[in-house]
């Protein structure tokens, strides 16, 4: 069953030089951290003051990476982050006073794909991938003990892509990988005290990107893409009745690809929510629900590859931070309205976006109109600029012809 739930969104760009890669949590203050790769290969941390954006160097890192940083706020507000260094290597930073940078792995080629989590007592537990060559390695995992970093690798079969992991009220491990870049199987892997313990939820056809979190009862809840030739889909799965159920989020084809970078997120009320990338239709989109029952939205376009998404939630609000793929600039798209202010009604239309009062907006030649479901509500197949006539409210989204062209992206008409 797909429904439509409509939220409004507040955008902000945190950083307009070039960047790559992010992470994003929320602190006890309610404001947003988010963290990213530099084009000029340096781990950057941008936070909301209550005010501006303000933004610091954190440490050198890779000039290349898949996946990350990975960034968590422990219960004392401090800031922990996992990274591919400049040495190719996992690095581990934590803000005490100063930031203290340490080695965790001094493996060459180990730390893409990282995630971290911290545990009741304050300790880093991070996931990663070790390279091995194109297309494989084996997943690692790190732990602190005391003042050492204690590491384990699964050799049984190749691992690591798109790791997470996740520690549960007891104190446990749950992790989740894929098996293969794309077109592996999707793994939950659990420490049962004893010995790491192995499921594959999905066998074959998951498509590297996947998410991980718990609910209430520590049962995990994944969302993966899934990639069988003929269907390109955001899929969701869990064990609640004790087997592992699939389900469909949202429905992609060979040309509407649907489920990039996905990135997954649990509320109090243990409802889930979902950002993703949809690749050929260039969006940014979000999912909210559990089971079979799941509402879409498009948040934003963004270009058809490098989104690096993530998601965080803060009592109310969602959090979405992404890259744009042709300005090459750090977005956040927030329920929240950072500045307090209402967004003033504009005539005049910008190159990133608009805000008009009047109901005819105008498509350039070959361009495509479509809602915040992602429904086509017009094309102009002419060679030269038409009126379209705008008969509700709401947020619209105007495609142009060429990926790489620049124009108005995204108009929100108001009554």
């Amino acid at each position: 069953m797909l429904v439509l739930l409509i939220f409004g969104w507040y955008y902000y760009c945190v950083d307009t030089s070039a960047t790559k890669g992010t992470g994003i949590a929320i602190d006890l203050n309610h404001n947003p951290h988010i963290v990213y790769y530099s084009v000029n290969n340096q781990l950057i941390h941008a936070w909301w003051n209550g005010t501006v954006w303000q933004k610091e160097t954190v440490a050198p890192v890779a000039s290349y990476h898949n996946d990350g940083p990975s960034v968590t706020i422990d219960n004392m507000n401090r800031i922990h982050i996992a990274y591919f260094n400049n040495n190719q290597r996992l690095s581990y930073a934590r803000f005490a006073g100063s930031w203290v940078i340490e080695t965790v792995d001094t493996t060459y080629r180990t730390g893409d794909y990282c995630d971290i989590e911290i545990d009741a007592n304050g300790n880093p537990h991070i996931v990663y991938y070790r390279y091995l060559g194109l297309f494989s390695g084996y997943l690692r995992y790190a732990r602190k003990v005391g003042t050492q970093w204690q590491i384990t690798e699964l050799t049984n079969e190749y691992g690591g892509f798109h790791s997470n992991i996740e520690i549960d009220t007891q104190g446990r491990i749950h992790i989740t990988d894929c098996t293969s870049w794309g077109g592996g199987d999707l793994r939950y892997i659990f420490y049962d005290g004893q010995n790491w313990q192995i499921e594959k939820p999905v066998l074959t056809n998951a498509g590297g990107y996947n998410s991980l979190v718990l609910d209430n009862q520590n049962r995990p809840q994944i969302s993966f893409y899934w990639a069988d030739g003929t269907n390109f889909d955001l899929k969701f799965t869990n064990k609640n009745t004790g087997t592992w159920q699939v389900y469909l989020v949202d429905h992609g084809l060979q040309l509407f690809k649907r489920g990039w970078d996905n990135h997954l997120a649990i509320d109090n009320n243990q409802v889930l929510h979902i950002a993703y990338h949809c690749h050929n239709e260039e969006l940014v989109k979000y999912a909210r629900g559990s089971g079979n029952s799941w509402t879409t939205q498009i948040v934003d376009t963004i270009g058809g590859y490098s989104s690096w998404i993530d998601i965080a939630l803060d009592r109310n609000d969602v959090f979405i931070c992404y890259h744009h793929e042709y300005t090459t600039e750090l977005w956040l798209a927030s329920t929240k309205n950072l500045l307090k202010i209402e967004e003033s009604v504009k005539e005049e239309i910008n190159p990133r976006s608009a805000t008009i009062v009047k109901k005819f907006i105008t498509i350039p030649a070959g361009a495509t109109v479509v809602d915040i479901s992602g429904s086509i509500l017009k094309k102009n197949s002419s060679n030269h600029d038409i009126k379209m006539e705008i008969t509700e409210p709401g947020i619209y989204f105007i495609h142009p012809m060429n990926k790489g062209q620049q124009g108005v992206n995204k108009v929100v008409v108001v009554p």
